[in-house]
């Protein structure tokens, strides 16, 4: 058995620092059933029990399925949490209120939940992918700015194991689209005569997608005249 030692890690991310990543996002197939459209979503979504661990120098804690639509329960020892005095859901994440009752930091509790499942492991409709702003090392920081994944990450000049990916759909881009997947690419090969300069790409501009290293099927949103998207990713390698 091989175990990568945390240098060989640190390495790995510095060797894939400077490949070429854009973030894919897709609608569904005409035809594909919609189960965000059901007047019942319970009828259409599935319930999960978990165990999560409360973060330290947060205030939110990450679920980890994304399409989460109701909390059944939070619970710790005998303690349950009630929504909206204790606790709120945003999307995949648990916010705990200052004013309310929360597990203490570094305490496992229990969590059962509904979210959608679209059941899609691929990107089934492209719609288009936007080549990332910025591409950084980062390291987690209770002092960070940046939120991904419940934790708070800052940016640094040296090597790590972790990547901050940015990327921004400008406000002219992919409009008139209702999302429900994104993915991230590593290596797009463009067609000939498609300007490598590019920063948004449709897929006819596409010769090699390249590989997929990371898929959501996400919360649907509308892609509408002068909004901006951005979406912030952090990679463990």
């Amino acid at each position: 058995m091989l175990v990568m030692l945390d240098k060989g890690h640190t390495l790995h991310c510095l060797a894939m620092k400077n490949r070429l990543y854009h973030l894919a996002i897709g609608t569904l197939p005409a035809g594909y059933p919609d189960v965000w459209s059901s007047e019942t979503p319970n009828s259409a979504s599935e319930a999960k029990e978990t165990v999560l661990t409360r973060s330290t120098g947060t205030l939110t804690d990450t679920l980890p399925n994304v399409g989460v639509i109701k909390i059944i329960y939070a619970k710790y020892q005998s303690t349950v949490y009630v929504q909206d005095i204790d606790y709120t859901l945003v999307q995949n994440t648990i916010e705990w209120k200052d004013t309310g009752q929360r597990p203490p930091d570094g305490a496992v509790y229990n969590v059962a939940y509904r979210f959608i499942n679209l059941g899609l492991t691929e990107l089934v409709q492209e719609v288009a992918r936007r080549r990332a702003t910025n591409v950084n090392f980062a390291e987690e920081s209770p002092q960070g700015t940046i939120a991904v994944g419940g934790k708070y990450w800052s940016i640094v000049e040296y090597p790590t194991p972790y990547l901050y990916l940015n990327f921004e759909y400008d406000v002219d881009e992919a409009l008139n689209y209702t999302i429900y997947q994104t993915g991230v690419f590593v290596d797009t090969v463009l067609k000939e005569g498609v300007s490598t300069n590019l920063y948004y790409i449709t897929p006819d501009q596409i010769a090699n997608k390249g590989y997929l290293y990371l898929i959501e099927n996400v919360i649907p949103f509308a892609r509408v005249q002068g909004k901006r998207e951005k979406f912030e990713y952090i990679l463990n390698y």
